[in-house]
């Protein structure tokens, strides 16, 4: 239903002017509903109405060339994670630490915590701050 929604929404746009739609597919988000058959769905219902392209971003979201940004953090959590750990020598102990950024502060906090934290499976943090905003999203998508 959720499919058959989308187009009947994008047809909906496109008639109305829109010029542009984006879909976002999540890697192994369903084995049937691949890319190519969402792409093939799209061009067959919207007609001549768009034209569909596919861009598969692969591993290019959890690496390619890093920015002066990331340089930049890569240097500050180094100096961080090694002011930490002189911290922690002086202090006689023993704690295993993760570093990051959270909320715009460089923080550390224990492994225990942040496996408490993550979702190892699929790779990311089990409570996101986007979550509020799942339905918002989808309307807008």
């Amino acid at each position: 239903q959720g499919l058959q929604e989308d187009v009947r929404e994008l047809i909906s746009g496109f008639t109305r002017g829109k010029r542009l739609g984006l879909m976002i597919r999540a890697q192994r988000a369903n084995p049937c509903y691949t890319t190519q058959f969402m792409m093939q769905l799209f061009e067959e219902e919207g007609g001549d109405l768009f034209d569909v392209r596919q861009s598969i971003l692969g591993h290019l979201q959890q690496g390619g060339d890093p920015s002066p940004f990331d340089r930049i953090h890569a240097n500050r959590l180094a100096a961080f994670s090694l002011d930490r750990l002189l911290e922690e020598i002086r202090k006689g102990g023993s704690n295993a630490l993760g570093v990051g950024l959270v909320g715009g502060e460089t923080r550390a906090e224990s492994l225990a915590k942040l496996f408490e934290e993550a979702d190892p499976e699929h790779r990311r943090p089990r409570v996101q701050w986007w979550f509020d905003l799942a339905e918002l999203v989808r309307r807008l998508a």
